[in-house]
């Protein structure tokens, strides 16, 4: 316990208490468990807003009932008894290890996905041979359930795994929204593709998805093409709407084999504004004079 760290961090943009503990015990692995607690507008007596209903034309993500909660599942992953973790990763149908080996990470963070009262989990494990990955757990008056999943296992490095998943306030105040960054290439190429979901009556949908960056060397030194889009959250309210902000630059260099090869960027903007029928970030080419004066550098 003396080797145990405890680091509590005050409150975060989306409301929350996270505490962090992280013990050299066993392969060091890390444990983190966030905590949510009530926005200000409860401690005033005030009536939430209600988000207005959707039908999202989006498929939801598959789902599944789980036989273990989620507290279990943290508890059976960090526990020292193989047959805990056997539990653990037969639930989770996690085949990326050795069923008797245990994880280097572990992360459980329990945060306001829907939007009911109760809160839902987001479970991270991290395995011995370079993969990750990310479980969203949800729980209906009967059951827990699996919404949703991902996968780091390309090349899934420290960095690539703490990018994999991250919990951001997007569309609605007081409901966190998680976006997901996927990897995947080959020989002369690399993409990261990032996908935002939210959740809507118990299920997980895709609300947004693009390519964040890609790397593109064909054999021979005939040139490379790098493609980059930043996104960007403008600070906006209810009634002018929720924006997403995406700025394009592409980098064509040709002839990389010899020293004549020839440098060409080219750049461009566009805005997506929160469609809350259709449950989906569309396209708005009329909010682009506003949110794309300056291309981001």
């Amino acid at each position: 316990m003396s080797s145990k760290n405890l680091v509590l961090l005050k409150r975060s943009p989306a409301c929350f208490n996270r505490i962090t503990m992280k013990g050299a015990a066993r392969n060091s692995a890390a444990a983190l468990l966030a905590v949510s607690v009530p926005a200000f507008g409860q401690y005033l007596g005030l009536k939430p807003a209600v988000e207005p209903p959707a039908s999202p034309i989006i498929k939801p993500e598959v789902r599944r009932r789980i036989s273990l909660d989620p507290l279990t599942l943290f508890r059976n992953l960090l526990s020292t008894s193989t047959d805990d973790r056997r539990s653990a990763y037969r639930t989770l149908r996690w085949d990326q290890d050795d069923a008797a080996s245990p994880p280097t990470d572990v992360r459980l963070y329990a945060t306001n996905l829907d939007a009911g009262p109760d809160l839902e989990y987001v479970l991270i494990v991290r395995g011995q041979l370079a993969t990750a990955a990310a479980y969203l757990f949800d729980r209906d008056k009967e059951s827990w359930w699996e919404v949703g999943r991902f996968y780091c296992s390309w090349h899934c490095f420290a960095d690539q795994a703490e990018r994999l998943i991250e919990l951001r306030e997007i569309v609605w105040y007081g409901r966190e929204d998680i976006i997901v960054r996927e990897q995947a290439g080959g020989t002369g190429v690399a993409e990261t593709t990032l996908s935002i979901y939210r959740m809507y009556e118990g299920r997980l949908y895709r609300i947004f998805r693009m390519i964040e960056d890609r790397y593109d060397a064909p054999p021979g030194g005939s040139g490379t093409v790098t493609q980059r889009r930043q996104i960007e959250f403008p600070e906006s309210d209810r009634a002018s709407g929720k924006f997403l902000v995406v700025h394009y630059r592409k980098l064509t260099e040709s002839d990389t084999s010899g020293r004549n090869g020839t440098l060409r960027e080219t750049h461009s903007c566009i805005v997506y504004r929160w469609d809350a029928a259709r449950f989906m970030f569309a396209e708005d080419n009329s909010a682009v004079s506003k949110f794309c004066a300056q291309s981001a550098k």
